[in-house]
């Protein structure tokens, strides 16, 4: 019984370490996650800050919206975009990831009319394998 619950343990690890390492080729600065963060639009960027803060700025707001079960369902003014998960209260939008890889879009002076706005697109791991660009600011 031991052996078998081994094995699955294994099995398990090593699919997990498959699908996470699958997903470190999709967190790169040329990813198609961060092509397709950089696509958008500065008119649908400055629309999707405006709706990620009023989505911040509520005292109701979820922890977690995803398309993947993960939390609430995503609100229907971000059902167009291409992300796995938005985090309201800690500023960011996941596109792509998998542990601590990722493709990030980081929203910067929510709710600070005196500060920049401005959407920050991050993708890698840890430094050195990380880099980021600002795709939006007014």
């Amino acid at each position: 019984m031991k052996r078998q619950i081994c094995i699955i343990v294994m099995v398990v690890s090593c699919l997990f370490s498959v699908s996470c390492s699958k997903g470190t080729d999709s967190c790169g600065r040329n990813s198609d996650a961060a092509v397709w963060a950089r696509s958008l639009t500065d008119e649908r960027l400055a629309l999707l800050f405006s709706d990620f803060e009023k989505l911040a700025a509520d005292e109701n707001v979820r922890r977690v919206y995803s398309f993947h079960g993960e939390g609430e369902a995503m609100p229907p003014e971000f059902a167009d975009l291409k992300i796995i998960k938005l985090r309201p209260k800690r500023g960011y939008i996941l596109v792509s990831g998998c542990m601590d890889h990722g493709v990030v879009m980081s929203f910067n002076g929510l709710n600070q009319p005196n500060e920049v706005q401005s959407i920050k697109l991050s993708w890698g791991e840890v430094p050195p394998h990380s880099g980021s660009e600002t795709i939006w600011s007014k």
